[in-house]
Parts: C-alpha cells; structure tokens; sequence
C-alpha cells in the first residue's frame, strides 16, 4: 500500500524502505521544519526561599543566560510569590525580563536538570541571590518586561504565574539565541519576608534543519 504525498508539482505515491517504514518532515512555506526534536530537554529552578534584605528596586535576584550556538527555548514554568514578614499595604513585584551581552555574577549557581540522562546539559550560566542583587557589570538589561506578577505584603499572602505549556509545536514563552538570556528583576524595593519559587521548562533546538 502506497501514499499519496501531494507536491507542488502533482501527487507521487511514496512507499517507503524494503518494510513499508519511513520518515517524513513537514516543512513550512519558508522551507524550514515546522517541528523539530530538541537536543536538550530539562527544567531549572528558581529557588523556593525568602529574601533576606533590602534589595533595591530594579535589581536582578535570579539570572540565565544561554551561551551555546543553538536556540534555547523558555517553554513553560511555574512561578509562585509569596510573602511571610510584616504585614504592610504595599504589593512586590516580579518582572521578567530579556539580557544579553554578559553574564550576571555573584550569588549561587545553578544547573538544569535533565528529562532525559542521553541528553547533554547546553551552556548556560544561571544564578540567584535573595540577599543582593546580582552583579550587572557589562549586562545589557531591557527596559520592557515579558511579564510581571506580584503578591500583597500580607502573612501568607501568595500570587501563581503560570506560563502555559504552548500546544503550538513551534511556539515559546522566550526563544534564546547564542549570548541572549532572562531574568527575574525587582519591581520595587524588597522586603524581608518577600518569597519567591519555581521553575522553568528549557528546551535546546539546533539552528539547522
């Protein structure tokens, strides 16, 4: 039994290998893949923990930035604020936002975690600190943010941003190529008792079909 594979240039019956078996791609109008396998799949952490000081406002607290050659995808996440200090009329702020140029440094480094041991951890340098704001030195931070959530500085106070899993096979929250990074940055100054927790779904794709 054959299939019928309509081509711009007329219908071609294609029957496969020796076994009926075979791969098809399906390309786009531009001619690239419309779906491709990642190479890496895997979830980071954001630190589920309270901050400890004062950060001042527009601060960058968690930090990641993608330093391999392909395309590194922000597909999907979860995260929670929460607040446990002194009750207070005020509201903290979360954004999240685009960096590039350099590395963030300071605080403690993390790592993804695989979904899959075959699959190689891509280059990334990702960190936080809830008791200061990362280092910026030669970091290019955008002034819009891809979103911002917040929670009310009431006793166990908490808000949930949910960043959906996209059904689109090719869709993302945040697509990051070689050098390009996000980060979570203050909306206003900190408090002792602001909280924060999570984590992000990560997926590499090389740039080639």
């Amino acid at each position: 039994m054959s299939l019928p594979i309509i081509l711009a240039t007329g219908a071609v019956d294609w029957k496969g290998d020796v076994n009926g078996g075979g791969n098809v791609v399906l390309y786009g109008a531009d001619g690239k893949a419309i779906y491709k396998r990642p190479i890496f799949e895997g979830n980071i952490r954001v630190p589920n923990a309270r901050l400890t000081a004062a950060v001042a406002a527009a601060s960058l607290i968690w930090a990641l930035r993608y330093n391999g050659a392909n395309i590194l995808r922000v597909k999907s996440g979860s995260l929670q604020a929460s607040f446990d200090g002194t009750a207070a009329a005020t509201t903290q702020q979360y954004q999240i936002v685009r960096i590039s140029a350099a590395n963030a440094t300071g605080g403690t480094a993390l790592q993804p975690v695989v979904t899959d041991t075959t699959y190689a951890i891509p280059s990334i340098d990702a960190r936080f600190n809830y008791a200061a704001a990362l280092g910026v030195a030669g970091v290019t931070i955008a002034a819009e943010f891809a979103a911002e959530w917040g929670v009310q500085r009431q006793v166990s106070a908490s808000n949930q941003m949910l960043i959906a899993n996209r059904q689109a096979l090719y869709s993302s929250f945040l697509d990051l190529r070689a050098g390009e990074g996000m980060a979570i940055r203050l909306g206003v100054v900190a408090v002792v008792g602001d909280g924060l927790g999570g984590y992000l779904e990560l997926q590499e794709y090389a740039t080639t079909d």
